[in-house]
């Protein structure tokens, strides 16, 4: 057990064992499903085998056609692998067009207490604590403060950010006399997993559920509630994972993901529903957990071998999802709850930052593939995650065989299966449409451009964590600025030179340009792609309906984020916002408010 340091503010022990479960044996525990589930699993996987096995004709029609040579022999099973991928990804996204999940009756009066968990490293302390501030006024105002406890768990550990969080805690708890806590852990043993098991040690037999929440997670009471009475109406949920929305991005590269979170993200997820039913993901926070069924099924040990792959479970939501069923708990999603949001990476410079601790723990999910007991779909899982990051240099790897190929003068696929590949890709953005026809223009022309710098910038981290970096636990990047030229040119000098090469094979066959083209041209420019996609996003294209009329739960912590930079002696200037945000930009011009001691 760590450390902890005493504090007045710390709750009553009510201690809950949570032992290390085992990764070498272990059974499948059943559970009743969902009604249909199996039918329309049945259904999604036909169509992407079906799909797969068309265009595997497609490819060995056209690759086949003037005889087989190594790179046709390569290239095959590298597509084929892709392509699976990608069918899979089409048909989830039909099944979402389709299904419609039922509602949750409305939720009644609460007989369970939950923890909200608000897990801290080194993050914006004013941001956090004016979140933590506003949820817990809006459930005092919404009657369910009683059922509601909000943790602060610090595991940070820059000096200077400790002293502000002590500072911060002191106050809210001056604000908040009831339902309020905070702690730091003195040594950081399993990072967030280990933050949230030394929780659940010390006082999870107080509380029936948790919610996990990031630094920068905001849900509103009403979901809140929803979540906790959805809990207590199936005994056998062991975990419900909302579908959370971005909010508050100012740059153009986060307005885009914004704009795409809130175009395509609630068929995605409602895709996942129809056919993961009881045997769903996790994806880390904004879900809520029945504080029973984690203690007893989801503890982490630590994986044999040096780090990147031994050490600490680092994806560790996918594994504790994958635990959870094992176990015999149902791990279900809610997209159509609403009232759930996170930020996203403001730059690709931070984009790229958080991926590199991803990739890390997805490739280190290959340990567990095998491990006895999953569920099929919790393999699935897993192994999405691993290709989530490995089809970066397997992309790679085919585009350099297509441009061998031509430079060897050989049969390319046809245009029938360039036409079903692109046809699949551009499936789950059709809902956009209906969005804004505009902002699906901007978000393909930019997602078009930066996929070659994702897809080199992925395929250099799959190539250190094989040879052993670790990522290590940097707190993330959520502030951003436009890098200037310098940082800009020495962050993609690599992309450049990558360009180069691509290039070079054109020098001695023109036909290899089709290929190569689309992808070099960005590398080339990646420089000044990273620039102007951290410039303030003044693009009406982008503008979703929640900007247009902030959820009030947002405006008050923006409110209130100005008021604790102000009472934490921090400097109360925001970066530069875009217009686009007419209600939330009236709100933060307010005259900043002060709270009371």
């Amino acid at each position: 057990m760590n450390a902890i340091r005493p504090r007045r503010d710390t709750p009553p022990p009510a201690p809950l064992p949570m032992p290390a479960q085992r990764f070498d044996r272990g059974q499948l525990a059943p559970h009743p499903g969902v009604a249909g589930v199996a039918r329309r699993r049945a259904l999604v996987l036909a169509a992407a085998l079906a799909l797969t096995a068309l265009a595997a004709g497609l490819l060995a029609a056209g690759l086949g056609g003037d005889g087989w040579q190594w790179p046709d022999l390569l290239a095959m099973p590298v597509f084929l692998l892709l392509f699976a991928r990608l069918a899979l990804s089409a048909a989830s996204t039909v099944a979402g067009w389709l299904h419609r999940p039922a509602q949750p009756p409305a939720p009644g009066p609460l007989r369970s207490r939950t923890a909200l968990l608000l897990p801290l490293h080194n993050e914006d302390t004013a941001m956090v604590f004016a979140t933590a501030d506003a949820t817990r006024e809006a459930l005092a105002q919404a009657g369910l403060a009683a059922h509601f406890d909000l943790f602060l768990l610090s595991d940070s550990t820059d000096p200077a950010c400790q002293v502000r969080e002590a500072e911060a805690a002191e106050r809210l708890r001056a604000r908040h006399p009831e339902g309020v806590f905070y702690r730091r852990r003195l040594e950081n043993s399993g990072k967030k997993a280990g933050n949230v098991a030394d929780w659940v040690r010390r006082h999870g037999a107080a509380y029936e559920h948790f919610v996990i929440l990031d630094a920068d997670s905001v849900m509103e009471p009403a979901t809140l509630h929803a979540l906790a009475a959805m809990m207590e109406a199936d005994r056998r949920a062991g975990l419900v994972q909302t579908l959370p929305l971005l909010a508050g991005g100012r740059s153009r590269f986060a307005r885009m993901q914004q704009w795409a979170a809130r175009a395509h993200g609630p068929a995605i997820a409602r895709g996942l529903v129809a056919w993961h039913g009881e045997a769903g993901n996790y994806w880390g926070h904004n879900a809520i957990i029945r504080t029973e069924a984690f203690a007893a099924a989801a503890g982490l040990p630590e994986l044999p071998g040096r780090r990147p792959f031994g050490g600490p479970v680092m994806s560790h939501d996918f594994v504790e999802a994958a635990l959870l069923r094992r176990a015999g708990w149902g791990v279900h999603m809610a997209p159509g709850l609403g009232g759930s949001w996170e930020a996203g990476p403001p730059t690709l410079a931070a984009a790229a930052a958080r991926d590199r601790r991803w990739c890390q723990g997805n490739i280190q999910h290959a340990a567990l593939l095998a491990a006895p007991g999953l569920h099929p779909l919790s393999r699935l899982h897993l192994l999405d995650g691993m290709l989530a990051y490995l089809a970066s240099p397997l992309w790679l790897a085919l585009l350099a065989l297509g441009a061998v190929q031509a430079v060897m003068g050989l049969a390319q696929p046809g245009a029938a299966l360039l036409a079903l590949t692109f046809a699949l890709l551009l499936l789950p953005k059709l809902p956009g449409l209906r969005l804004s026809a505009r902002g699906a223009a901007l978000e393909l022309a930019f997602t078009t451009a930066l996929a070659p710098l994702g897809m080199v910038t992925q395929s250099r981290q799959v190539w250190d964590i094989l040879r052993g970096r670790d990522s290590g636990w940097a707190a993330q990047g959520r502030e951003g600025a436009v890098p200037p030229w310098r940082t800009a040119l020495r962050q993609h000098g690599a992309h450049m030179a990558l360009s180069a090469l691509l290039l070079l094979p054109a020098l001695a066959a023109p036909a290899a340009l089709p290929w190569l083209l689309p992808v070099a041209l960005p590398l080339l420019a990646s420089p000044a792609l990273a620039r102007f996609m951290a410039r303030p996003c003044r693009l009406a294209g982008f503008r979703t309906p929640e900007e247009a009329a902030p959820a009030p739960l947002l405006r008050r912590a923006a409110t209130l984020r100005q008021a604790w930079m102000l009472e934490l002696g921090l400097a109360p200037a925001l970066p530069p916002r875009p217009a686009a945000w007419p209600v939330l930009e009236a709100a933060l011009a307010a005259p900043p408010m002060r709270m009371a001691a």
